[in-house]
């Protein structure tokens, strides 16, 4: 895991109406056919104390030629390269990180656009709410041929209790939309440039352990383009079993030095198949699969099969409890509040 071996200090000498600097890390590969349009994107936020630094990670086309013109552009641009061949988005924010100057951190990915206020109304947040350690905000998918217009998940999920009590449920941040007080930066660490799945999960997960606190404005300010090329597009198939890893690995695993309860699985649809089939590689003591759908009870999976939910109430705190259903969740909780099991004791939601 990465770490901040230089802090950039503020020298504090603002006057008390000056408009506190935010930097902007903008990494980017082979996005020539975007920058532009992400780049405009910030260069018309209606909050101007900005520096925007470009991280060039190993580009082979003509994205360079796009961030020169930003530089002769605009005095607010820098622009730095990353050594050595492409690698992950983690390291071009970790790159920008450590040089940057502002007292405010933000990303912005070079296929994506930023609502014009989006700063200004995440700096407005964090500037009364002194208790925040970052804001993020809604957003909403597009593509360019107009197929996909949707807003993303997670609008339900905007207080930092909200986000904590549910980030192993889904990770309702998405890492473009955040903004930073410089000292996370500082608290909590760089990205881990060493884990091979899910980076910004990872770092969510990193600060939930210690205590962060998190927060998102319920209005929809970025607009993540959907295509192709695009990291998640590319890596799609494995999203799903790479989050679960880190939930296993950051809840269950220290969680089982202690307890050492044979599992059950509550939920037998994409999440839940996901996790038996991850819980094998770290030779996890699965017993039964549950799952709220008659029509899938009797299903053999392996030596298992695949029964009722309503076992529960013979079976009570016997087992831990992996909930990977998202239609059955509030049942789910019912039934485990009517047997008095305790949420990351008894039981933990991963879905």
């Amino acid at each position: 895991m990465s770490s901040l071996n230089k802090i950039p200090q503020n020298n504090g000498n603002h006057e008390a109406n000056t408009m506190k600097l935010v930097s902007v890390i903008l990494p980017f590969y082979n996005a020539e056919k975007y920058l532009s349009s992400a780049l405009d994107s910030i260069f018309l936020q209606s909050y101007q104390n900005l520096e925007i630094i470009l991280v060039n990670d190993g580009s082979t086309d003509g994205s360079c030629n796009v961030a020169f013109e930003a530089v002769n552009k605009d005095t607010r641009v820098r622009y730095i390269e990353l050594a050595g061949p492409h690698g992950h988005v983690a390291a071009g924010r970790n790159a920008g990180i450590k040089i940057a100057s502002g007292e405010y951190i933000t990303f912005q990915d070079a296929d994506d656009i930023s609502d014009q206020s989006r700063i200004e109304k995440q700096v407005a947040f964090l500037e009364k709410n002194s208790e925040a350690e970052l804001v993020s905000c809604l957003s909403t998918d597009f593509s360019d041929d107009g197929s996909i217009e949707r807003a993303d998940g997670g609008a339900e999920f905007l207080t930092s209790s909200q986000i904590a009590k549910n980030l192993y449920r889904c990770n309702s941040i998405i890492q473009a939309c955040a903004l930073f007080r410089y000292e996370v930066f500082t608290r909590y660490g760089l990205y881990d440039e060493e884990t091979p799945y899910a980076k910004d999960y990872e770092y969510w997960l990193r600060m939930l352990r210690m205590g962060a606190v998190f927060h998102k404005l319920p209005e929809i300010l970025y607009r993540r383009r959907i295509h192709s090329q695009q990291w998640m597009s590319v890596n799609a198939g494995s999203l799903v079993q790479n989050s679960m890893r880190l939930k296993i690995e950051s809840a269950l695993l220290p969680h089982r030095k202690n307890d050492s309860r044979e599992l059950v699985i509550w939920g037998w649809g994409t999440a839940g198949k996901a996790f038996y089939e991850v819980a094998k590689e770290y030779e996890l003591p699965v017993r039964h699969i549950l799952d709220g759908v008659p029509d899938v009870w009797g299903t053999r999976v392996g030596d298992l099969t695949v029964v009722s939910p309503h076992n529960i109430l013979n079976w009570g705190g016997r087992y831990l409890y992996i909930l990977c259903t998202y239609p059955g969740l509030a049942m789910a909780r019912e039934i485990m509040e009517e047997v008095k099991l305790e949420h990351h004791k008894d039981y933990f939601e991963f879905a």
